[in-house]
């Protein structure tokens, strides 16, 4: 550095200018005994935490997409498979009528009923088929494809409904990252409120410093060394206006707004779960329902095609 010193100063009889060069290292660490720095880190560490909660949170929604979009997609294949079996019956069934409309056996009325639920069939079949080419392009964009280059062929899943224990819903609330999220942000403003409370304390830091200096040659001296230690700082406020006061009941009212949401998140889960549970139970018995019908359906063409090759019907 070169520096000028007015000749007009005090006790000063003419300019004078000169080199200083300086060479030297300073530390300084703040004394924790209030808890300041020590909370201030446990609160980075919470977000932190709540941040990589966060992010699972978003994988285990994609990939939940990814596993209900894929499940719909099968089961528009069971549905068009279906629908396949039902246009190629009603399509037998039209040329039946036709054929008996032909003989004289059947009216025109019967042969455009029959007609009409073959062409019916085939617009559900045509709709599902639109439905399924969607749920497909869905998929591609989660998995960062191009719907035009992603293909899934068709297949027939054998898919049973999983057992549910009865303490899925505590076993599921302990895995769920967003439940994690919202307690480590809880943390992270319970933290935070010690660190306001330590502003009603004096805040005392340490100072080191050395090197060396000089205004000419010889800089790497022990002349020209220096060094100081002590205390670089000891300050406390006295009076602020009750700023320090309204920092901790800002610090307490946002821990507050933390545990009410992380109460509400895990109201929030419970309720998700047994939603999901009792959606489970209920399939459980319309699958069953369903099946019964089924089985009755069976039964009843089976007796009405004994019924037509007898010559009953």
């Amino acid at each position: 550095m070169r520096q000028r010193l007015s000749g007009e100063r005090p006790q000063g009889t003419a300019p004078v200018a000169y080199n200083n060069y300086t060479v030297g290292l300073s530390a300084a660490y703040e004394l924790d005994l209030w808890g300041r720095v020590r909370n201030l880190v446990c609160a980075g560490n919470a977000v932190r935490d709540a941040s990589a909660s966060d992010l699972q949170s978003v994988c285990l929604s994609l990939q939940a997409q990814c596993a209900d979009l894929y499940l719909q997609l099968r089961g528009y294949d069971e549905q068009i498979a279906l629908l396949d079996g039902t246009v190629e019956a009603y399509g037998r069934a039209l040329q039946l009528t036709d054929d008996r409309h032909s003989g004289g056996a059947s009216s025109g009325v019967d042969v455009g009923r029959a007609r009409t639920q073959l062409f019916n069939a085939k617009a559900q079949r045509s709709s599902l088929a639109t439905s399924r080419a969607l749920t497909e392009h869905a998929l591609a964009a989660l998995v960062g494809a191009l719907p035009s280059e992603f293909s899934l062929p068709t297949k027939i899943l054998d898919i049973s409904p999983p057992a549910v224990p009865v303490s899925t819903p505590a076993v599921l609330l302990q895995r769920r990252p967003d439940i994690a999220s919202a307690e480590r942000r809880m943390y992270a403003a319970n933290t935070r409120i010690g660190v306001a409370r330590a502003a009603f304390f004096p805040s005392i830091s340490l100072n080191a410093s050395g090197g060396y200096q000089t205004a000419g040659d010889g800089l790497f001296t022990k002349p020209a060394s220096f060094w100081a230690l002590g205390p670089a700082a000891a300050a406390m406020s006295i009076f602020d206006g009750g700023k320090r006061r309204a920092g901790v009941d800002a610090a307490r009212a946002a821990f507050d707004e933390a545990a009410a949401n992380y109460r509400m998140t895990v109201l929030t889960a419970f309720r998700d779960v047994e939603d999901q549970l009792s959606q489970v139970n209920g399939y459980a018995e319309e699958a069953a329902d369903r099946e019964n019908a089924v089985i009755a359906a069976a039964r009843t063409n089976q007796l009405a095609l004994t019924r037509y090759n007898e010559g009953a019907a």
